[in-house]
């Protein structure tokens, strides 16, 4: 019975049964491993799901990760180095945000977060003094 696995593909370099970019081999032999079989008995712990979320924030959403579409609407500076930085901006129902950032240097936050540019931020919902808000977002 072992010889009908041993003569399969799965036991096989990836180079013979997959053409794939040197780029993207090296990526999955680093990650999985040289063989097919590799890749196919290593499951993920977990699946990130990234929903887009395509209406207004509700207390369910308090807690969860989402992804949202933003307009960037000013930059409130900091009072202290010990304060975060804190953007304001608004979803596309006109939701007030605040996007928290700690220990970020402030010219890198104005050069990734430009003034009434839309952006595609995932990040965990809180709510704190009546306004949501994004403690660093996992993605910009």
């Amino acid at each position: 019975m072992m010889n009908i696995y041993q003569n399969s593909n799965i036991f096989e370099d990836l180079s013979k049964t997959l053409k794939l970019s040197k780029f993207f081999k090296q990526k999955v032999e680093k990650v999985f491993g040289i063989r097919l079989i590799d890749i196919l008995l290593n499951y993920p712990k977990s699946i990130l799901n990234r929903n887009l979320l395509n209406e207004k924030i509700k207390i369910d959403n308090i807690g969860k990760l989402h992804s949202l579409d933003i307009k960037v609407i000013n930059h409130v500076e900091r009072f202290s180095r010990k304060s975060p930085y804190c953007v304001n901006v608004n979803n596309n129902f006109d939701q007030t945000i605040k996007l928290l950032f700690f220990n970020l240097s402030t010219n890198y936050i104005k050069n990734i977060l430009k003034i009434d540019e839309i952006y595609r931020i995932t990040g965990t919902i809180e709510f704190f003094n009546n306004k949501y808000q994004i403690i660093h977002p996992n993605q910009i």
